[in-house]
């Protein structure tokens, strides 16, 4: 065992003399073991050990011993006390997560305070396997049942590729003292329960089990590199980026035959989960219109198209615009111009607008559209709703919520980057001319 973990550091080009690693020792057989083979290494390492004092005296006790061996071996020790129940109860989580989350972040926390590079960690293959099914009976992806990182950017595995009998074997044979934990002879954990129960009968149907299912996990690992590979390549090609947010053709969607899993790893930078992505599935060939949201983002499946776009909480409800003020809506910001000329070329592009400069009060109001604002259309007699004017537009759902007015006196001068109103259009008896021009046209 020695032999291989001295191959692992070599293998992963750890410089175990001169940089400052940090061991995560609980005291039992497996850390002892890896505390072992560090010593025996010469490896630069400190101890940290977590108190979750989650079995009284004896939680304490673990602590001592560890204390007392580091203080022999001239070792930097590191421990901390945590109300871990408390902080289950408080967090809405087991009590095996609450120690994982406390644990990990108290790692982290060290690590940028004294400097170490990796941490050490004493999961074992029989670890990995009991992870591969606690995983897939919670249900997972492929990248769940792949195992643990034996090397990864902060945590290391050496003995990952060791059984627990080994390590069991190991420690018996060089004298190495642990301390038992009693909580693991008790079935209540599911982690317990699949070691105690769930593998010794799967065990009876294949004795070599263990190596099996390593094996399989190893095929897991390439089978998902792969997804990756190819889950990133459709991304690149579907997902496109649009004014202030994304879109993704529901065509593309359905030629491609993209599932759940696949669309929910599209999605999961904006925060969307499997279950989401399900509902966004099944609803591309319904009614269009339904939103879905996630802490940062909301996701509408239109008619022909799949927005998402970030959720804003800071839109000023109405703004004060006084004259040379540039114009910044969600669709991006408006330059303006003022021109003293008459005969000034009229900017055809419907996303700006030039109005007559006398016929404004100022300051302007910009605001979002309202139902029940009007607006008489450039070109046209009567006056006309807005929302009809978008309609006719076929803007979808979210586009409609970004758009904005800029309304002089109470009355709409522009539907923002769609229409102006005929009575504040440049004409003859124009002497001045205020010009809004979208700033990438420029």
């Amino acid at each position: 065992m020695h032999k291989r973990f001295l191959q692992f550091i070599k293998k992963h080009a750890l410089n175990v003399h001169e940089h400052k690693y940090l061991l995560a020792i609980s005291g039992g057989v497996d850390s002892m073991v890896l505390w072992h083979l560090a010593e025996q290494s010469d490896v630069n390492y400190s101890i940290a050990h977590c108190n979750f004092q989650l079995r009284g005296e004896a939680s304490d006790r673990d602590q001592s011993f560890i204390e007392e061996r580091a203080k022999g071996l001239g070792r930097q020790f590191h421990s901390k006390r945590f109300d871990t129940e408390s902080y289950a109860t408080l967090n809405k989580v087991s009590t095996q997560m609450a120690a994982r989350e406390l644990r990990y972040a108290w790692f982290d926390e060290l690590c940028s305070k004294e400097g170490y590079q990796k941490i050490f960690l004493a999961h074992h293959a029989n670890d990995d396997v009991e992870t591969f099914l606690l995983n897939m009976i919670r249900g997972t992806s492929i990248k769940g049942l792949t195992g643990m990182d034996s090397f990864g950017e902060k945590l290391v595995r050496p003995l990952l590729d060791a059984s627990k009998e080994e390590i069991m074997e190991f420690a018996i044979s060089h004298d190495i003292l642990w301390r038992e934990d009693s909580s693991n002879a008790e079935v209540y954990y599911k982690r317990n329960f699949i070691r105690k129960e769930i593998i010794p009968k799967l065990e009876t149907l294949n004795p070599d089990f263990l190596t099996t299912m390593k094996r399989n996990m190893v095929k897991n690992m390439e089978v998902a590199r792969l997804a990756d590979l190819n889950i990133e390549k459709l991304k690149a090609e579907l997902l496109e980026e649009i004014g202030d947010g994304f879109s993704i053709r529901k065509r593309d969607l359905t030629e491609q035959e993209i599932g759940p899993y696949v669309l929910s790893e599209f999605l999961k930078e904006f925060g969307f989960n499997y279950y989401q992505c399900e509902e966004i599935i099944s609803g591309l060939s319904g009614i269009s219109g339904k939103v879905f949201k996630s802490p940062s983002y909301e996701l509408l499946v239109d008619r022909e198209v799949v927005h998402i776009r970030h959720i804003s909480t800071n839109f000023q409800e109405e703004l004060l615009i006084e004259l040379g003020d540039v114009l910044s809506v969600q669709r991006g910001e408006y330059k303006v111009w003022i021109y003293d000329d008459p005969n000034q070329e009229i900017d055809q592009a419907s996303s700006n607008a030039m109005l007559d400069l006398d016929k404004l009060k100022f300051p302007l109001v910009l605001r979002k559209w309202n139902e029940g604002d009007r607006i008489q259309p450039l070109g046209m007699t009567g006056q006309k709703l807005v929302s009809d004017l978008l309609i006719d537009s076929k803007l979808s759902r979210f586009e409609k919520q970004s758009v904005h007015v800029l309304c002089s006196e109470g009355e709409v001068v522009w539907v923002v980057g769609l229409r102006i109103s005929d009575k504040f259009k440049v004409d003859k008896d124009t002497k001045s001319i205020l010009h809004y021009q979208l700033a990438d046209r420029v």
